[in-house]
């Protein structure tokens, strides 16, 4: 608070926390989160949202803790999913319950959105977000006003699909500047698929469909032959430019080298150092 305080900002910037532990009594915890609430600052209180969380404070506890404190309630759709209640409610009903914990000076409401990691622990974040999900999840929720903040690991490459799909989903200058960031993922995960993609794009895909094939290609195991030839792709980027002893050490890592993790980076270093900007541009050393 003393940090946003300082930098004269109203309060709309806010500061989310989920309620907490239990400690072998639910009721309690409430009790000492809304008495507690009391012994904070001024501002502290007017930027303090909550949210619910995945194992322990439902959104029908946020929301009746917020009802006590007047706070803002900021909705999680996976953790809603792992940790659910409400269970007579859709999503419509759930974003009208919450955007009444907002008042104006608190600014637009938001929600945080999010899709489970299939190989991880429940409640764990996707490496990226799967276009159609999102898409399905967004046309039951245009009506609002709202910001939805995703939560994944690739950050702003999801953010960019989303938003491509929704505003410019027949840009094709656009759809043909992403399949150029794509290209050496897409080549990894299956080679030859590169071209067959770029034939469509020439056609005029939609942002939609071509987001749609290229979330298919994510799902698969990198194809070890298709990643031997874009690794030899990737490496003779550099043979014009780089040092006598770069280039050994390049020949030694596409022969030796078998973690394909370090290879991508000891390659973005490398990138980085002679400034190879068609890889440095892409999505190759995000996934």
């Amino acid at each position: 608070t003393k940090f946003l305080d300082s930098l004269h900002l109203d309060y709309s910037h806010k500061i989310i926390l989920h309620i907490g532990g239990i400690y072998g009594n639910k009721t309690e915890a409430i009790k000492r989160f809304i008495n507690n609430f009391s012994k904070l600052s001024s501002s502290a209180q007017k930027r303090l949202t909550i949210e619910n969380d995945d194992k322990l404070f439902s959104l029908e506890d946020v929301i009746y803790i917020s009802s006590k404190i007047k706070i803002p309630v900021i909705f999680d759709n996976l953790h809603h999913q792992c940790n659910p209640s409400l269970k007579d409610k859709n999503v419509k009903d759930i974003i009208n319950i919450v955007k009444k914990t907002w008042r104006k000076e608190d600014g637009v409401v938001k929600i945080h959105y999010s899709q489970q990691n299939p190989s991880k622990r429940t409640g764990a974040h996707s490496t990226y977000i799967n276009l159609k999900s999102f898409i399905d999840f967004y046309h039951s929720i245009e009506d609002f006003d709202i910001d939805i903040m995703l939560e994944v690991k690739d950050k702003d490459i999801s953010a960019i699909k989303c938003s491509n799909t929704i505003f410019f989903n027949n840009n094709l200058d656009l759809i043909k500047s992403q399949l150029e960031k794509y290209k050496y993922i897409i080549k990894e995960k299956n080679y030859y698929m590169y071209n067959d993609i770029k034939e469509k794009v020439s056609e005029r895909i939609s942002f939609y469909d071509f987001y749609n094939t290229v979330d298919s290609l994510l799902e698969l195991p990198a194809d070890s032959l298709s990643i031997k030839k874009i690794l030899n792709e990737v490496i003779d980027l550099f043979y014009d430019i780089a040092s006598s002893r770069d280039k050994n050490n390049l020949d030694k890592l596409s022969i030796s080298d078998t973690d394909y993790t370090k290879i991508k980076e000891r390659l973005y270093r490398l990138s980085a150092k002679y400034n190879i900007k068609s890889l440095l541009d892409s999505y190759y050393f995000y996934y």
